[in-house]
C-alpha cells in the first residue's frame, strides 16, 4: 500500500486527514471520529519513511533531517492538493495529511 492509495481511499470516505503513524493502521478522521483506511496492514518503521519520502523533494528531505519536522504540499493527479506534516516521534516518522 502506498500513501496515494491510502489517500484515495481518505477522499472517497469523505476524511478531512489521514493519519500515518508506526504500529497503527492508516487512520483517516472522518467527522471528528478516526477510523481505519485500512486493516490491511499495522504500519511499521519502514512503511512511513518510505512514504514520507515519497512526498518530500530532496531540500524537504534534507530539512526533514536538519529539524525532524517538515510542512509541505502534496498534489495526486486527479485526486487533490494536500497539506503534509512529516515529524519525528519517539524515534519514529510519522505524517498527517489534509
Amino acid at each position: 500500500m502506498n500513501v496515494n492509495e491510502l489517500l484515495r481511499i481518505a477522499v472517497e470516505s469523505g476524511a478531512s486527514d489521514l493519519h500515518l503513524k508506526v504500529g497503527s493502521y492508516p487512520m483517516m478522521r472522518i467527522q471528528g471520529t478516526l477510523r481505519p483506511a485500512s486493516e490491511e496492514k499495522r504500519l511499521d518503521h519502514e512503511d512511513v519513511v518510505a512514504m514520507s519520502a515519497s512526498v518530500m523533494s530532496t531540500s524537504q528531505r534534507q530539512r526533514f533531517k536538519e529539524a525532524q519536522e517538515v510542512d509541505l504540499a502534496y498534489s495526486v493527479p486527479g485526486l487533490g492538493r494536500f497539506r503534509c506534516n512529516v515529524f519525528q516521534q519517539r524515534g519514529t516518522v510519522g505524517m498527517v495529511l489534509r
